[in-house]
């Protein structure tokens, strides 16, 4: 297995730490089916586009198709990168766009304040965290990840995303809620490296 496809699989997995362990310290359960729901959502969100920029590359010159995927991946990497600046106009984005900018506000999924992440509640958290995910995986496909590499992306993404989110989320619960989990530097660090790569 290429090590892209890890990287690009830990690199998604992330923002859904960060994100479960918010609502963790917030003293929120994730059911395990909740857990799974958010992960394949953020593996699917990673594998289409990047099946759809394998077909683009079919199509076009391969060398060009490379290189935009280069220039979105280090564009993503240093947006991620820049979240911390950003994270203060997100308060003022509604929930689930919020989460797009700033992991730690993942807690607002609770809708009904039961201290519980139902299956409704974890189908809209994945999607709001999955923005990242759909331009980190066009990005792999425009940048020359083969289907079978963007099929097996899709099983590491979700196991990696999964296991990260039930780690993190009884973390958070053990730790204050006063702490914060930032990846989105280690995130956008791993992006730039893979631009360098691919």
């Amino acid at each position: 297995m290429e090590p892209a496809v890890l990287l690009f699989a830990a690199a998604v997995s992330l923002d859904l730490a960060a994100a479960a362990f918010a609502i963790g310290s917030g003293g929120i359960k994730i059911p395990h089916l909740s857990a799974a729901v958010i992960s394949a959502e953020g593996a699917l969100f990673l594998m289409l586009p990047s099946l759809f920029g394998d077909v683009i590359c079919d199509s076009l010159n391969e060398d060009v198709c490379r290189m935009a995927g280069k220039l979105l991946l280090a564009l993503l990497g240093i947006i991620m990168l820049c979240k911390y600046y950003l994270k203060g106009k997100g308060k003022d984005k509604k929930y689930p766009l919020c989460v797009c900018i700033d992991e730690s506000e993942a807690d607002c999924a609770d809708r009904n304040r039961d201290c519980f992440l139902s299956f409704s509640e974890a189908a809209v958290l994945g999607a709001g965290l999955s923005a990242d995910s759909a331009v980190t995986g066009l990005s792999a496909g425009l940048a020359g990840l083969t289907r079978s590499e963007c099929f097996a992306m899709l099983i590491c993404a979700f196991v990696i995303g999964l296991i990260s989110i039930e780690l993190c989320s009884a973390l958070g619960r053990k730790l204050s809620s006063k702490l914060r989990f930032n990846t989105g530097y280690i995130g956008g660090a791993i992006l730039l490296l893979l631009a360098v790569l691919m």
